[in-house]
């Protein structure tokens, strides 16, 4: 959970819960994973005067993930899949105070998302994982203005950006239980770092009377850095 989030003038609370499953098959080397995101967050439905309704209940887009262990051996694992996200979440609308739209961006794009992974365990304390990822829309979502106050119009399409994603981390076991038992069987401090990049400058529609939708700005990155902990209850499952 997030508070006061800077979406809107006093800030709302963005509440989120992504329930799902995955199974394995083929002696459990692959698995198939389905994931149903929702929300409480600012309302897909904005007006225009700046004021739009916090606390909502958002539904988000549906994923599926195809997931196959490529290559094993005692220290080295090589896996890779593709997700894929349906646009199952609802469109944004940009309302009136008296509920007309003026403008309706729907939520038509498919995006592929293929990945590969790596885990390297050189002994028995010192692990390594390392994950890739693309993110690229199969299809843009239309934009509809409606300038008259009449009827909706398309008026374009607009592209989401591609992105790569990078994930590193590293972790040592310091501490190891002889007792198999052990209430607490293992301690593993872990460096993470995560690497966002778009890889192309965001899409923009305009529209024959200056109007102008999109992503103004040119390509951008993220950079998160993340110090832990694992901890290990019980006799170990590997």
């Amino acid at each position: 959970p997030f508070e006061h989030v800077p979406l809107t003038a006093n800030g709302t609370n963005v509440n989120r819960f992504t329930p799902g499953f995955e199974k394995t098959f083929n002696e459990g080397t692959a698995s198939f994973e389905l994931r149903l995101p929702f929300a409480t967050t600012l309302g897909s439905n904005v007006s225009a005067t700046g004021v739009t309704d916090g606390d909502q209940l958002e539904f988000g887009d549906i994923s599926m993930s195809y997931k196959s262990l490529f290559y094993r051996d005692d220290e080295l694992a090589f896996s890779g899949g593709l997700q894929v996200a349906l646009p199952t979440a609802d469109p944004v609308n940009v309302n009136l105070s008296d509920g007309t739209t003026i403008v309706k961006i729907k939520n038509q794009s498919v995006h592929l998302m293929p990945f590969v992974g790596a885990l390297l365990t050189p002994n028995d304390r010192l692990f390594a994982q390392a994950f890739l990822q693309f993110d690229v829309a199969a299809n843009g979502n239309d934009v509809l203005a409606n300038f008259d106050l009449t009827k909706l119009r398309r008026i374009g399409s607009v592209q989401d950006s591609t992105y790569a994603y990078l994930d590193l981390s590293v972790g040592y076991w310091a501490y190891l239980a002889d007792d198999q038992e052990a209430y607490l069987s293992g301690v593993a401090p872990m460096f993470e770092l995560h690497y966002n990049q778009s890889l192309q400058s965001g899409d923009v529609v305009r529209s024959s009377n200056n109007f102008q939708l999109g992503s103004f700005g040119s390509n951008f990155s993220v950079v998160n850095a993340v110090i832990g902990t694992t901890f290990q209850f019980g006799p170990s499952s590997a």
